[in-house]
């Protein structure tokens, strides 16, 4: 299950917090079938969206469900994608990096620093300081051992940051969440009685800038 469909609410509750993304041009950078789009709508800020996904189904399904709602989307087997250069506000990038390898992560971030205007700003999502191997599950059919969410990496509030400096972006927050499914009284006291002993959050939010050209 889409880990946006589950917790788009409170990661859009995170967003709009920290990002202004008002009357801006935002990506969705595997946007899925618009997990995401459904939440940000709801907020009633007016956005100009657009979705980028490798999946033509996904493609498929937001553009039957949203297409009052999207400036446009596309369908890409491989990067670059076909949108130009310094096009986008503010790039979303929910629950993805994990699931890439070097090189896709490497051209990944390329992307994103390509596509984001000087000044725009992207925002990740992923998993904290997860423990890879106890989510390794045993296939009986072919021997193999896999991921059950195919998560090929674990992140750090410190690998995160290091890894998007050295691509080029500056650093605005590092934080470490735990996106409720629900905001009764008790979750929001669990979570504040967690954040007070200092226990270890499930999520990972970056948030960086793409700089501007003359400007320290």
């Amino acid at each position: 299950m889409y880990f946006a469909k589950r917790h788009g609410a409170s990661i859009i509750k995170y967003l709009v917090s920290n990002v202004d993304v008002g009357n801006k041009s935002i990506l969705d950078f595997g946007s899925g079938p618009g997990y995401i789009l459904r939440h940000l709508i709801s907020t009633g800020i007016p956005v100009k969206y657009h979705a980028l996904d490798f999946s033509s189904k996904s493609i498929d399904s937001l553009r039957r469900e949203f297409a009052g709602s999207i400036q446009d989307s596309i369908y890409t087997k491989s990067l670059p994608s076909k949108y130009a250069s310094n096009s986008f506000d503010v790039i979303l990038s929910i629950e993805t990096v994990e699931h890439l390898n070097d090189d896709q992560l490497s051209s990944t971030a390329d992307e994103f620093l390509r596509l984001l205007k000087p000044g725009g700003v992207l925002f990740i999502t992923t998993q904290n300081e997860e423990n890879l191997e106890a989510s390794h599950l045993f296939c009986t059919n072919c021997g193999s051992v896999f991921h059950q969410w195919q998560h090929l990496r674990s992140w750090s509030a410190d690998t995160i940051r290091s890894y998007f400096e050295r691509k080029g972006f500056t650093t605005k927050k590092v934080d470490t969440v735990e996106f409720l499914i629900e905001r009764s009284l008790k979750n929001v006291l669990k979570l504040k009685i967690k954040k007070a002993i200092n226990h270890k959050l499930p999520s990972l939010v970056y948030i960086g800038r793409k700089g501007i050209v003359g400007r320290t």
